[in-house]
Parts: structure tokens; sequence; C-alpha cells
């Protein structure tokens, strides 16, 4: 009878800690890493993976994804297996799958009965709790009751097993919060030593005062706090990465635990222009829409609907208010774009902002992509903070179905390639990161953030979630035009000690767990 069920042998150790890498074997029994050891042990299993030339590291632990949102259609969670994602938090940015309609223990039992690809913690969202409490309402503060709900509401998650809340300071209804407010939430989380994150009020402009409240959230809630996905957008706003990693090295000496994630590339979510402003109906398809462009009737009227926007409701207004700093990051025909934003189009062309992208539309048969854009040395700024992790802000995705769409659609390249790109473009490439740092940033920094103690790394009875990657070839290849495109160089990842990834092919395997928080208690006591 084998002593093990799965040994890695004779592969470059990274364990996840930031150490140096070293030649050994990881063997796994059951769902637990059972040894890590240096050389070549004589080990004997129920499989050998022979890991020559290849890096063994903990499985990744993806600090921002929204994958609560997905997970029922796309339990299989193929783009984050694929990218060695073993374990994700995720109800982001204010909104979370629950509490609502099911309570955050109704939500985990879900899981729990469901197959699901990797494992699941979950953040509390205060848009979702704000709602549930307050309704439609858009006052600044909540009266006394509402207040009161609002900390029941959270409470009651984090009891449940929430590992903290997240807020999207941008977004309606979280946008409609004080600072006052959401350090009260924080302090309800701070009793259960949980964290907050932050999408933050501003990634532009007021980048600096947005990343400010934050800090002083996490100061007067004495909690700690993320800034989600960091960016800088808007070319006007490049080159400040600097100006927010001294004010957070700053709030760092002084006692404030802040942080960040990070995204590997220099444009944010991608917004297919056609398929989100023109209107579709039944009987109109995209070509006859593009069509109807050339039309002096139906060009007004879409004048007159993008003009109408600040008065929207969701996502338009927010839309509105950047559409000069948008970036045009893919046109189907008129490539001379490309690279500029929205303002400067506009100017090559003479015509205002909403005659331009009228423009773009029609000479594009609606094959228009934006996105906020960022200098890549504000990226490379961000990612190399020590205190940064790297996130992918995706959901749980079907690679089938997106490259199906892959032209209209509106899906980021990090959601197929975000680790595979830190690891070929930032470590191997660049040399941005060492690997060992850039493995870090992947796994036991975000497991210790997210209070996961036996993720993270390569340890003997912790829980064996393994990624078995090339340095060599790592390499992500999702881009705007393809960004279903699955990353190539990592040949096997173990998600609690069944193979997801076996030889570079996907299996059936869905091993994945609900994390709930245990808030201190050893996981299998």
């Amino acid at each position: 009878m084998s002593d093990f069920s799965v040994v890695f042998r004779g592969g470059w150790v990274v364990d996840g800690s930031g150490g140096p890498r070293y030649l050994g074997t990881v063997a796994v029994k059951d769902d637990r890493i059972a040894v890590v050891s240096s050389g070549s042990p004589d080990l004997t299993a129920e499989r050998t993976v022979d890991c020559t030339g290849l890096a063994i590291a903990p499985g990744f632990v993806d600090p921002h994804s929204h994958t609560d949102g997905s997970i029922v259609d796309n339990p299989h969670n193929e783009n984050s297996i694929r990218n060695g994602i073993t374990t994700e938090a995720t109800g982001n940015c204010g909104s979370s799958a629950a509490p609502g309609a099911a309570s955050v223990s109704d939500w985990f039992s879900s899981l729990e009965q469901m197959k699901i690809g990797n494992n699941l913690a979950l953040f509390a969202g205060q848009g979702t709790i704000r709602q549930l409490a307050m309704g439609g309402e858009t006052r600044g503060y909540p009266t006394v009751d509402e207040l009161a709900r609002q900390k029941e509401i959270l409470e009651a998650a984090m009891q449940d097993g929430c590992i903290g809340i997240s807020s999207g300071r941008a977004y309606i209804p979280g946008c409609f919060a004080s600072t006052w407010e959401c350090a009260e939430l924080g302090r309800v989380v701070a009793k259960y030593d949980g964290i907050y994150t932050f999408h933050i009020q501003n990634q532009n402009e007021y980048v600096a005062e947005a990343t400010r409240e934050v800090i002083q959230i996490g100061k007067r809630a004495d909690l700690p706090v993320l800034i989600a996905h960091q960016k800088i957008m808007g070319k006007s706003n490049w080159g400040r990465a600097g100006e927010m990693v001294d004010m957070m090295e700053r709030a760092r000496g002084c006692g404030i635990e802040v942080m960040s994630d990070v995204y590997p590339y220099n444009f944010s979510a991608v917004i297919h222009l056609g398929d989100r402003i023109v209107p579709r109906t039944a009987d109109v398809d995209p070509a006859e829409a593009a069509r109807r462009l050339h039309e002096p009737a139906a060009a007004g009227q879409l004048y007159k609907y993008l003009a109408s926007l600040p008065q929207a409701g969701g996502f338009l207004p927010y839309f509105h208010n950047l559409l000069p700093q948008y970036g045009i990051v893919w046109c189907a025909k008129t490539k001379e774009y490309e690279g500029l934003d929205v303002r400067e189009a506009a100017l090559q062309m003479g015509y205002d902002l909403y005659q331009a992208v009228i423009n773009l539309l029609r000479d594009n048969d609606l094959g228009v992509k934006l996105a906020g854009i960022m200098s890549e040395d504000d990226v490379r700024t961000f990612l190399k903070w020590p205190h940064a992790m790297v996130g992918t802000d995706s959901s749980a995705r079907d690679p089938a179905k997106d490259r199906v769409s892959a032209k209209i659609s509106g899906v980021h390249p990090r959601c197929y390639g975000t680790h595979s790109r830190v690891l070929g473009h930032y470590v191997r490439e660049t040399g941005l990161l060492s690997l060992e740092e850039a493995v870090k940033k992947m796994t036991s920094m975000p497991a210790d953030y997210l209070g996961l103690a036996d993720r993270g790394r390569l340890r003997p009875n912790l829980a064996a979630d393994v990624v078995v990657f090339d340095p060599a070839r790592v390499s992500d290849r999702a881009t705007i035009e393809d960004p279903a495109a699955l990353p190539v160089g990592i040949p096997y990842v173990m998600v609690n000690g069944r193979l997801a990834v076996d030889g570079g092919e996907r299996t059936a395997v869905q091993a994945g767990r609900a994390l709930r928080d245990l808030q201190g208690r050893y996981p299998y006591q």
C-alpha cells in the first residue's frame, strides 16, 4: 500500500514564504500536505509527478474576485483553475451574493452541497447591507435605526463566516455612505478580527483623497484595510503611483495596516461600446444597428441618448462622467485611434465627445472597446510595493462561451491571464519581481491577509492546494481581442488533494470548499 496519494518529485520548491527556492519533493496524503523535503527522498505514492525543471508552489490565493455572482452558472471555474488559483475571496466592491435573499450561512451551505472548482471565502458587501437596511435611500447618513440594522446584518454575516466587509465607494449605493458610516461598520468587523476592502471613491483626479479616506477608516475602526485593484486612471494623472505608495507607507508607520491588490494590466474594466450603449431590440441585429448610424435621424437619437446618461441609473452616469478619460483600447477598423483617450480622439476628429463616440461606433461597425487606461510605470510601482498582492477582479467564467463572444464582449484578459502574466512578463521577461517575491504575493501574503491559516504555504499538515508551473514557459495569452485565451505553462493544479489540471488538461475534478471564517479556531479540530 502506498504511503502517499501524490508525490511531486524533483522540482524547484517555491514554498510561498518568500525564501529561496530549492530542489525538492512535496508529498500529499488525502487532502493534506504530508512531506516537504529537499532532494528526492524515496517515497511511495499512488501517483508520482516528475517535476524536473518545473516549480512546485502553493495554490494561488486570489484576494479579489466576484465569483459569488457567477459560481452557480460556472461552478467549474475553469478560468481561475487554469491560472493556478485554488482559493478566492469574493463578494468584493460592496456587492455580495449574501446576505440577501439567503443568509451567509445558507449561501455557504449551498456551496457545500454543490461541486465547485476551487475554494471560496466571502466578504459581506457594504452596498448590499445598506440596500437591505435602507432600500433605495440616497441619504448620506442613516437614521439611528438604519445604522443599527446595518450593524445587525453585518454582525450576523461575520458570525456566519464572512472574512470581512467590502465597499464599492464609487458605486450605488455604497457611494452614498459617509466615511463615518463606513468606520462604524468597520468597528463591527474589527470585533471579529476581520478586514475591510475598498473600491475607492475615485481612481482619477481625486485618487489621493480617496486613498486617504481608506486610511482614515482603518484608523477610526482599528482594523486592516485594503485598496482593491489599486490603479491611477486618466493620462493627466499618470505618474502618481509613488505618491500613493508614500502615503500608504506613512500610514503603516503610524500603525494602520493598509495593503493593496493589483492586477498586471494597464487598463481597467473593458467596455464594449456598442454592446453597452447602442439600444438592441429583437428585430435589430448589430449589423443593422451599425448601418443605421449612417442615417442622420438614428445618429441624432443616439446623440440625445448620450447626453441623457447623467440622469440614467446604475453604471451609466459613472461611465458618462469618465468618458473623456476612457482609453480606446481596441477598434475593429480604425486602428489609428487605439491608445488615445476619447478626448484626444474627439480633438483629432474635430468633433465633440458625443459625436466622436458616434463616429467611432459607425466607422467600426460597433466594434469599439474602451477602458480606463493606466501608465505602465504606475502599474509596475504598485505591483512592486512589498505590501501589494496579486488579484484578478475576475469571476467564474466559461472559456468556451467567452471565446465565441470575444469580439463583442467586455471580458477583460485579467479573467484568464493574471497570475500567468505576472510569472511570465513581470518575473521572467522584465525581472520586476523575483520568482519568490511573485509567488509570495500570490500565496502566503493573501492567505495571511484573509486569515486562511491552512492555505498559502507548502508545509506539512496544511491543505493540499498545489500548483506546478514551468518558470521558463508560463505565460498569459489573453488579449483584448481574444480575452478568453487560456494560459500556457501550468501543467498541474491540485485542489484539496485532487488534480484539477493534470498534464495541462482540465479534469472533471471539482474539489473546492466553502471557506467559512472560523474566527481563529483550528480548521480541522
